[in-house]
């Protein structure tokens, strides 16, 4: 089976085949909390923080599954996170 070519039809693009190496720079630690870049790390959750507020915040109200047991599967954190914001 041949596959069309960029010659072939010009108007697609071949996104899917595109590959890149993988990066050699570690990813950027975002705080959860502000969105700046996390400059400090929450030792006992290893999250990130940019602020002194940040943390503050993040060890009154931890993430929802911060909150859950260690194993606790993804739909449960965010049942939790839906309750939490639903109306009263």
């Amino acid at each position: 089976e041949e596959h069309a070519t960029h010659k072939d039809a010009p108007h697609l693009i071949p996104y899917v085949r595109a590959m890149a190496a993988p990066s050699t720079t570690p990813g950027r630690k975002l705080c959860s909390v502000t969105g700046l870049l996390g400059k400090y790390r929450d030792p006992s959750s290893g999250l990130a923080y940019a602020t002194h507020a940040a943390a503050e915040q993040l060890k009154d109200t931890p993430p929802p599954w911060l909150q859950l047991s260690g194993n606790a599967p993804y739909y449960e954190a965010i049942r939790i996170m839906k309750k939490e914001s639903a109306p009263p």
